[in-house]
Parts: structure tokens; sequence; C-alpha cells
């Protein structure tokens, strides 16, 4: 497995094998964290790793959530598109 190393930390490419070959275990959803069931992260080094499914439905889904999360928390930046 080909793993470049960039500023001390390892490219995306190479925590995702992790994952698929099962050597460790994935600790929650992406729904789950955005419904607030569970947390994003318990410590600092952890990993958020993402998988698009290129789904243009699922992601404006996602985009929507994620942007009413924002809203209710007064979080982020407004942007003008």
């Amino acid at each position: 497995m080909h793993c470049r190393q960039h500023r001390r930390t390892r490219t995306i490419r190479s925590e995702w094998a992790i994952f698929l070959i099962g050597l460790a275990p994935i600790a929650v959803e992406t729904g789950d964290v955005l419904v607030g069931v569970k947390p994003d992260r318990e410590q600092v080094g952890q990993l958020i790793l993402s998988s698009d499914i290129d789904m243009d439905v699922c992601d404006v889904a996602v985009s929507r959530a994620i942007d009413h999360q924002a809203l209710v928390a007064e979080a982020g930046t407004p942007l003008s598109l």
C-alpha cells in the first residue's frame, strides 16, 4: 500500500485503505453526526472521512442538512451564490 507523507500527515487515500481492509472500525456514519445521534470526534487526533456516492439528490439533501445545522448553531459564513 502506497502512503505519501505531506507535512506529517498521510494522504486521505491511505487512510481510506485502513478502513476498506478492516484494520480500523468505522466509528460513526455521517448521518448520525448530522442529526446529533453521535459526536463527530471524541479525540483531537481522530480522522473524519466522507464518501461521496455520486448521487446529486443525496448531495443536495446532505447540503441542506448541514446548512440547517449551521443556521441553528449560528455558525459559518453565509455565501451569495
